[in-house]
């Protein structure tokens, strides 16, 4: 069986995994782009230099959004909190309950 060499995500998939990684369970979080931009002369043909510009993505994170759309989730649908008499004691004890 051939090894798996690469992933391709989805912007959704992408969010949804940012979203469980840092583990959001409520709100909408959708997709940030940091870029960046720089310059150089490039050759494209022996003859010919040409100014070019080239947009490195300097970071990928999550920000707030008002409503769910293309790249962004709802929290707690994608990362619902688990119930269960653990976690429901240890959020009562959190919340201040017990």
């Amino acid at each position: 069986m051939a090894e798996t060499t690469e992933f391709l995500l989805s912007y959704k998939d992408l969010a949804t995994s940012i979203v469980k990684f840092m583990d959001l369970h409520e709100g909408i979080w959708g997709l940030h782009f940091k870029f960046g931009i720089g310059g150089a002369n490039a050759s494209f043909s022996q003859n010919e230099i040409t100014p070019t510009a080239f947009v490195p993505i300097l970071g990928v994170g999550l920000r707030k959004f008002d409503q769910e759309d293309s790249i962004s989730v709802d929290a707690a649908r994608v990362n619902p909190i688990a119930e269960g008499p653990v976690t429901t004691e240890l959020r009562g004890i959190l919340e201040g309950k017990k």
